[in-house]
This record gives C-alpha cells, structure tokens and sequence, in this order.
C-alpha cells in the first residue's frame, strides 16, 4: 500500500520555488480509509478527554501499518520534492490532530519547532477549517524547541500579530485526502476554524534531528548505540554522532561567573558536561570515527552514549 498518490517529479519546482504545495487528493484513498480506521480505533472521544486541553487540541502518535514502506516511502516522496539530503533525512513528528470543538477559530500564526523543516499535513476530516500559511512574510528560522519559545523571543512590535498581512497570507481549504506542505519551521502558519477537523502532520528535516524519537530509524540507532557499549573493541571501531534527540548544547555563566555547559534531550534532566565533552560534541558535526578522537576520547564518548547524548554507527 502506498501513502502519496503523485509523481515527486511533478511538484519539485513549485515546492522550491513557492516553499508550500497544495496537492488534491495527493493521498491514496486507501490510506485515506487506514488513517480513519486508526482515528476511530485510537482516538475515540473517550480517549481524547484524558488528554485534550480546552480548546485545544487532541494528539497521538500515528503507527503506520506493515503493509506500507515506512519510513521508506516518506523519505523517497520528501527528498524528491522538496530535495532534502536523502542520507541523512529524519522524520521528527508523526502525529494525528483532532481539534476540540471549542478551538480557537482564528489562532496566533506560528512557526514549527526548529526540527520541523517541512512540514506535512494530510487531512482526514476538514470540517469547515482552512490552512493559512504566510509564504510572503519574513522567512526567519525559528531556532528553539518550540513554536512558543519563538513566538516569546519576538519583541511586542514583531509579534505575527502585529506584523502579518492579509496580502502576504494563502488560505487553502484542504479536503480529505489532500497534501499541504510547506517549510513549517520559517513560514508562519495556522488552522482556522479548526474545531472538528482532523489531520496527519508529518515533520521531516535531513539534518539528522529526532528530538521526541519517533522515527523507527533514531529506535534502531540507539540500540546499535547500546550494542556496541558492550565491546571494547567495537566501540572503538565506530563512528560518534550527535544523538538524534539532542536538542541543545548551553554554555553560561552563573552570577558569580561559574561556567555551567549543559546537554539537552527533550523530555528528560540536563546531563552536565565538563569543557572537554563539550568540546567534542561541538566537534562531531556529521560524524567522527573514535579512533581519531585521540587516545583519552573513549572513555568520553562511553559516558556521553551512556546518557544518550550521542550515537554510535558501526564503520561502513
């Protein structure tokens, strides 16, 4: 069973000329009839009121069925449309979206967390909502881990509230089965009138970052990571990447100007880093072997992969 129903090929220039698409029916009816059937099972209303805030809305992790090429299929779709690194791409979010039916009807536009590079929308129930994203405003990156640590970190007088347009805004009323996608993480976007509708949001970047783990490659990386703690030898022959799910490296100064360097992972406690770890986890970039790291880095690189800060890939 196959998820997009399109040709890659079709929608490269429009995506990397314009930033968004918006692709009719650009989901399988098949897989249309699987997001519902997960909907119905998992997300009854039931459940959804152990978790949903008020006016907000419901979230699970969507689970793709067997018979479809997971993750394989999104990343060769991805790639080709909107020429992401296909080496080294990563799915950060698969989650499904049911909105309250006291959601806000017009929302504050937001930016995607920084591992949310292209963000993916697949509608399942469209209610009377809309897309609206802002391919025509400022393009600047949000750098945090989060749309709400961005939006904080604005001055008053650069709020999107204050600065967006209506001429620099494209509503897109997207019917079940259909594809929205666009860079999530730089063009400010909302749902209106999102009470009722549901949706499959899928983020992607292809710089190697799953901060909340939900690509089943970052759960296969990390117990490769926990194999080859075990043997000397093949620690030794690996080669040291920054965890998928490290979010942060910090450096401060306290009052009294002690120096406090920091690693963090979303959904857990900082690990403290002395200079020298922080030092090579600077150093890593796309990845280093251990045997060059010099000849004290092992026991370094044990602990950091001990407390999931790195991830270590068997050479070749």
């Amino acid at each position: 069973m196959r998820v997009f129903s399109f040709d890659p090929s079709e929608h490269r220039e429009t995506f990397l000329s314009e930033g968004w698409l918006h692709i009719k029916n650009g989901v399988t009816p098949e897989f249309v009839e699987v997001m519902r059937d997960f909907v119905a099972r998992e997300l009854s209303p039931e459940k959804l009121e152990q978790f949903a805030l008020a006016g907000k809305k419901g979230q699970g992790r969507f689970e793709f069925p067997s018979e479809v090429d997971f993750p394989g299929e999104l990343y060769d779709v991805l790639s080709q449309v909107c020429g992401l690194d296909r080496e080294t791409i990563a799915l950060s979010e698969r989650h499904i979206n049911a909105y309250n039916n006291d959601a806000k009807p017009d929302p504050t536009p937001h930016k995607d967390r920084d591992a949310s590079k292209v963000s993916v929308g697949l509608c399942i129930e469209r209610a009377d909502s809309e897309v609206v994203i802002y391919p025509g405003a400022s393009r600047e990156l949000n750098p945090y881990v989060s749309a709400a640590t961005y939006y904080d970190s604005l001055p008053s007088d650069q709020k999107p509230e204050k600065v967006l347009t209506e001429d620099q805004a494209v509503a897109i009323r997207d019917e079940p089965g259909d594809v929205v996608m666009f860079y999530g993480s730089a063009i400010w976007h909302l749902r209106r009138r999102s009470a009722g509708s549901v949706n499959l949001y899928l983020k992607f970047n292809d710089f190697d970052y799953d901060p909340l783990g939900e690509d089943p490659t970052t759960i296969e990386r990390q117990e490769r990571t926990r194999e080859l703690l075990r043997d000397d030898g093949e620690l030794q022959q690996a080669v040291v990447k920054p965890s998928r799910q490290l979010e942060q490296l910090t450096h401060l100064f306290s009052r009294n100007a002690l120096e406090v360097r920091q690693a963090r992972l979303w959904g857990r406690d900082p690990v403290a880093l002395d200079e020298q770890e922080f030092q090579l986890l600077q150093s890593l970039n796309g990845g280093r072997d251990v045997s060059v790291l010099g000849t004290d880095a092992a026991g370094r690189v044990r602990r950091l992969a001990e407390h999931g800060v790195i991830d270590l890939i068997p050479r070749g």
